[in-house]
């Protein structure tokens, strides 16, 4: 949580200067930042959420300052996160549980430059919110209308 949160907030105030100029921040979270994707998985998902909480926050207070925000939230990226579980620490069977929660959410495994071009897209249109898989929009969506029901289809295998 410290580093996947806290690094973040402090360069975001490191990079919001009290006058205008013409600056761009980029937030990294995660669908996890949306839904949580498993127990197993609290403090990521914890940090995750903190992420684009921060970044809408920033996002009010720095756009009308001429500094645009963006939160980037993709689900399943091709990058070498599951060779490095090992070493923070994630057992086998947590990395399991992971996976199988994490599959219905992940619909596209994505390219690390196929989520650079939707970023660069998101920016040039000042969008804040960058979902790269669709898939999972409609998930974001029928969770926020019924968050209740969405967590009992959720513990009963439904979703």
């Amino acid at each position: 949580m410290v580093t996947i949160f806290h690094t973040p907030a402090r360069l975001s105030k490191a990079t919001v200067p009290p006058h205008r100029l013409s600056l761009y921040t980029i937030n990294t979270g995660s669908v996890a930042g949306l839904i949580a994707l498993t127990g197993e998985g609290a403090p990521y998902v914890a940090s995750k959420f903190a992420i684009v909480g921060l970044s809408e926050a920033l996002a009010l207070y720095a756009r009308p300052r001429g500094i645009g925000v963006s939160v980037l939230c993709p689900g399943s990226v091709d990058t070498h996160l599951y060779e490095t579980e090992r070493a923070v620490g994630i057992t086998p069977e947590r990395a399991l549980a992971e996976a199988a929660s994490s599959a219905i959410f992940h619909s596209v495994l994505m390219t690390p430059d196929q989520i650079g071009e939707i970023v660069v897209e998101a920016v040039q249109q000042q969008r804040f919110f960058v979902l790269p898989d669709h898939h999972q929009q409609s998930l974001i969506v029928q969770r926020a209308q019924d968050m209740n029901a969405f967590l009992e289809a959720r513990l009963k295998g439904q979703l």
